[in-house]
């Protein structure tokens, strides 16, 4: 099994960015771990369309659309985009697909060879360590005690 690569081997150091729609003023800009999110006013329309727009002629290439978002690439960096309606505002996330890195962490992985065989321990080690006791048939040994349950009912309170 190959491990994972760094986060760092995998990414490149810049996070995708979200200019602000042409014309719109957004609510706020946030940095998210895996790239940035813009919230504007649920007034604004054609918000996936226009953003996809912007993204192309800032070399961004669609490589999927579906409702709601895109799966984009840019430099040989994978994205998505979606955009989401929440209590009046719709918030757009340009993020890294982690998901499509992960192939290419797979086989920037050095190769683990499978076939050798661990070396011998060596004979002093394991004469002096001390042995596991041998397992028992008996299970009442192990179990834990059964807990007993009260057998009176419980006191009923005064009546005021």
């Amino acid at each position: 099994m190959a491990t994972p690569a760094a986060p760092s081997a995998i990414l490149s150091d810049e996070l995708p960015t979200l200019a602000p729609l042409q014309g719109v003023e957004p609510l706020k800009t946030v940095q998210t771990v895996l790239g940035q999110a813009v919230v504007y006013p649920k007034s604004v329309e054609n918000v996936l369309p226009r953003t996809l727009e912007q993204l192309k002629t800032n070399g961004y290439t669609v490589k999927a659309q579906q409702e709601g978002g895109a799966s984009l690439e840019k430099d040989g960096q994978a994205l998505n985009l979606s955009v989401k309606e929440y209590f009046g505002v719709v918030v757009v996330d340009l993020a890294r697909d982690l998901s499509a890195a992960a192939p290419a962490a797979d086989m920037a992985a050095p190769a683990v060879d499978t076939t050798a065989t661990p070396a011998a321990p060596d004979s002093a080690a394991t004469d002096s360590a001390p042995t596991a006791p041998a397992a028992t048939d008996n299970a009442s040994d192990t179990a834990a005690p059964a807990v007993e349950t009260p057998t009176e009912p419980a006191p009923t309170p005064p009546n005021p």
